[in-house]
């Protein structure tokens, strides 16, 4: 019994341990598994510690290059500005004794606010204010800064054109005409088409065929400069009509144009000299102005129908300089700033060099400069003045003759040797009168 009981107790116990061990086995199978569905959920909701590590230096990095881009390409220049200098960030009733608290509280207690788009200069304005009006005044911009020029005039009969129009037989003849020869310049960058350039000394601007040199280093090209400034604003264009005092209508700057400066092309309708007489006798007969130019190939601009340059008026002392250039083998005609320059405001002014054709046709200058020739043309000749050369030279001759003939002839009587002074002295007296 001892040992069949014995038996039995031991396989009961192996099967208890049995179904313990399985049972444990269960559990760690469930465990794993639970534990590796955690694992994968929390894949999927974020990323490993070192993932998101490479994730935020490649953050970083993009937005460094982001910073970079927007600085190199998309940041402008802005332009520095003083508020008011000396005294910028404080108030009129700062007080250096007490807080920035109390400041503020102080600046917020005042009744009347500062105007800060024209603020009253610290210190000094109250000063003028605060003594007697007949010796200081209330603080005013100057007359020319709020006061600006008056608008252009605007003529009637103004029919205005940007570039030359060849009408009738003016345009065979052009075609007809040989081209001109090209010149080319081979400046070097650094020099960039100064004043050494040849294209520039022969009057003939720079472009792609004549040459080398881009737009961007190249200074010879004034008339492709004022193409792009005449699409611009009216500051770009610079200058406008003005109606003068006794001279008609003129034409003055609106901006400030440097020494030798191209300011405006003078541009028509290009005829010949037999179309030009046509419209003297017959269209032009009773006008009192005349818009006509010397040209080219014996042909006449008439700027009736032209551009502003045809109100510049005639100066004896002018600012500015009418000039012919060869721009694409074409002339052209504009006018330039002179050696000083031209102001804001300045009227422009060019000396017509004009031919009278007769002594009838002179007009009057009203130029008003010292050196003013009072006419619209060259300085009339002085005709010479009258000096009886001639009488005061013969009387002398018998003077001469007198006192060589007393040497000679000694038996020569008296009587007709006076009688022969008298006649001397009075020639020599109606002579000086």
């Amino acid at each position: 019994m001892t040992s069949a009981s014995s038996s039995l107790g031991k396989r009961s116990r192996d099967m208890i341990e049995s179904g313990k061990g399985k049972l444990q086995s269960l559990r760690g199978v469930r465990r794993t598994q639970s534990d590796s569905n955690l694992r994968q959920a929390a894949k999927r909701k974020r990323p490993s510690t070192a993932s998101a590590m490479d994730l935020d230096v490649d953050s970083e990095e993009d937005s460094e290059e982001d910073s970079e881009e927007e600085q190199k390409f998309f940041t402008p220049k802005m332009k520095k500005w003083l508020g008011q200098g000396l005294y910028i960030g404080q108030h009129r009733h700062f007080d250096a004794r007490l807080t920035e608290t109390q400041n503020k509280a102080k600046r917020k207690s005042v009744a009347t606010k500062e105007n800060k788009i024209l603020p009253m200069p610290m210190f000094a304005g109250e000063r003028l204010l605060s003594v007697p009006y007949k010796d200081g005044r209330d603080f005013k911009l100057p007359f020319d800064t709020f006061s600006p020029l008056p608008r252009k005039a605007k003529p009637e009969d103004w029919k205005k054109t940007s570039r030359n129009l060849f009408v009738g037989e003016a345009g065979t003849l052009w075609k007809k005409a040989k081209v001109q020869s090209d010149s080319y310049c081979e400046c070097s960058p650094e020099d960039g088409c100064g004043e050494d350039c040849p294209n520039r000394y022969m009057f003939y601007e720079c472009d792609s065929t004549n040459c080398h040199l881009g737009p961007e280093l190249c200074t010879n090209r004034a008339f492709a400069e004022l193409k792009r400034r005449a699409k611009g604003n009216r500051y770009d264009y610079g200058v406008e009509v003005l109606e003068t005092a006794d001279r008609g209508f003129g034409v003055r700057a609106m901006r400030t144009f440097e020494a030798h400066q191209i300011i405006v092309e003078y541009a028509g309708e290009i005829i010949t000299q037999d179309e030009c007489d046509r419209r003297m006798k017959h269209e032009y007969r009773n006008n009192e102005c005349y818009y006509l130019m010397t040209f080219h190939n014996k042909m006449i601009i008439d700027a009736t129908r032209g551009s502003i340059a045809r109100f510049v008026n005639h100066s004896c002392e002018p600012n500015c300089r009418m000039i012919k250039w060869t721009v694409a083998g074409e002339p052209r005609m504009a006018l330039f700033a002179g050696e000083r320059g031209i102001m804001t405001g300045e009227e422009l002014t060019y000396d017509y060099n004009f031919d009278p054709f007769s002594s009838k046709n002179v007009q009057e200058c009203r130029c008003g400069t010292r050196s003013c020739r009072g006419v619209l043309g060259p300085r009339p000749k002085d005709k010479p003045k009258f000096t009886p050369t001639s009488l005061v030279a013969g009387a002398k001759r018998k003077i001469q003759e007198v006192f060589s003939n007393k040497e000679s002839r000694g038996s020569a009587s008296p009587k007709k040797k006076r009688k022969v002074a008298e006649i001397a002295r009075t020639a020599i007296s109606k002579a000086k009168n």
